[in-house]
């Protein structure tokens, strides 16, 4: 179906169309025939000589109903990505805020800190070898300790 036609009756269509996307995303198929495209040979240069292939470039055109897929499965994915990458940076801010807080809680009570045990944050380590550079820094990847040595020479 063209696409001029399916915008001009979109108001008729759009449920008919809502439905078919979301049943090819909750059932994880995508038909063959939505993969297919129309190839279309469009000359390069105006006066080119069409019968020489070279003067010739590929337009592909797939299905509406394939764009309009695609288009939602990126939506969906860009949201997720999003709100996914925000609760992770959020929450290493979070850990490198309370890991300053209970240093100078510590400080205040004239507690030294000589070894530090964390995850692998970046934003702590990275805060610990520039701020605090004579303490100890062990960091935990999953069963496995690594240890670092934070002092400078």
């Amino acid at each position: 179906m063209p696409t001029s036609l399916v915008c001009n009756s979109l108001d008729i269509l759009f449920p008919v169309i809502t439905r078919i996307v979301n049943i090819s995303l909750s059932t994880s198929y995508f038909p063959s025939d939505w993969k297919k495209a129309i190839l279309k040979p469009l000359l390069k240069k105006v006066g080119a000589d069409s019968a020489e292939y070279t003067n010739l470039r590929l337009v592909s055109n797939l299905q509406f109903i394939s764009k309009v897929n695609e288009r939602a499965v990126f939506d969906q994915l860009y949201v997720h990505m999003t709100i996914s990458l925000m609760k992770q940076v959020m929450k290493q801010q979070t850990d490198l805020e309370g890991s300053k807080r209970i240093f100078d809680f510590l400080s205040q009570m004239a507690l030294p800190v000589a070894v530090f045990i964390s995850d692998r944050h970046r934003s702590i380590v990275k805060w610990i070898r520039e701020c605090r550079k004579i303490i100890t820094h062990i960091m935990i990847f999953g069963t496995l300790l690594n240890y670092q040595q934070v002092v400078e020479s």
